[in-house]
């Protein structure tokens, strides 16, 4: 609790607004967990529509693998999770067990959500979010000087921004598999799976969450969902670098418009003005 107040009170020098999410011990507030459910036709890849299932359990005490994700002609992928921007999410032993480098990126990126709500209805309510949280977790570390935490957030911006640019070519890859074969052709998963082969960072990473689901019966609303939360993890780090301040950074963001098509434009438009000012 006390390092959440920390967090969230550098957050504010960045101009990160701070929620009442993620402020509260289970010891004072029950805890709310749910398991989300992403649904999707296979040989498809989108936005996949989920619902969620909420519980007054902590995640660690709901296995996935009891729970069958298997639904003919669906790829389905299950997701338990404890830590979201509301003001019902609560720190349990669980989230107080991880890694520093984790309690504060979750803190941060829970945080950016609210600071955004205009974002919440496109496929960049994830993606934009996701690098920035870890950037400015890197700047927090920086502060404190928490070399082992800054060093654990580098790495984890490296490899992440690896697995963006591997998953933007996958997705093109098997959309373009998808479009020239019928939905029912038996073949395609094996020929997708060929293709999964050529991004090793990304296929390592599906692997490892999907260790406890039907990876077969998972595989493309796991690509899917990722998608949405790493699409733009390399863009935003390069936008950063480009601008060279934090701050200036989020403010952008902040002033993202909220329509689909709009954001594609200003993203492109942020791009070159900063690309203009180097």
């Amino acid at each position: 609790m006390e390092l959440s107040k920390k967090v969230k009170e550098f957050g504010r020098t960045l101009g990160i607004k701070p929620s009442s999410g993620l402020t509260k011990s289970s010891l004072e507030k029950a805890i709310t967990s749910s398991i989300d459910i992403y649904v999707q036709e296979k040989n498809k890849i989108g936005k996949p529509p989920y619902f969620s299932i909420y519980f007054s359990v902590a995640c660690e005490n709901i296995p996935l693998r009891p729970f069958n994700n298997y639904l003919a002609g669906h790829a389905v992928y299950l997701r338990c999770n404890s830590q979201f921007a509301s003001e019902d999410a609560t720190i349990a032993l669980e989230f107080a067990r991880a890694s520093m480098a984790r309690k504060v990126e979750v803190i941060l990126h829970e945080d950016l959500h609210i600071n955004t709500k205009q974002l919440y209805d496109s496929t960049y309510i994830e993606s934009l979010v996701t690098p920035l949280g870890r950037l400015v977790a890197l700047k927090f570390f920086e502060s404190i000087g928490d070399l082992d935490s800054q060093n654990k957030v580098i790495r984890y911006i490296s490899t992440y921004r690896s697995i963006s640019k591997e998953i933007v070519n996958l997705v093109s890859e098997l959309r373009a598999l998808y479009s020239q074969s019928s939905s029912g052709d038996t073949s395609n998963f094996t020929k997708a799976l060929e293709i999964l082969d050529r991004y090793p960072a990304y296929r390592k990473l599906m692997s490892r969450e999907l260790s406890d689901q039907y990876f077969d019966a998972a595989f493309e609303a796991k690509i899917s969902h990722d998608l949405m939360y790493y699409k733009d993890f390399d863009r935003i780090v390069t936008l950063y670098e480009k601008i060279g301040d934090l701050k200036t950074l989020i403010e952008e963001i902040k002033k993202a418009p909220g329509s689909q098509e709009a954001i594609e434009k200003y993203l492109d438009e942020l791009d070159q003005k900063y690309s203009a000012a180097k």
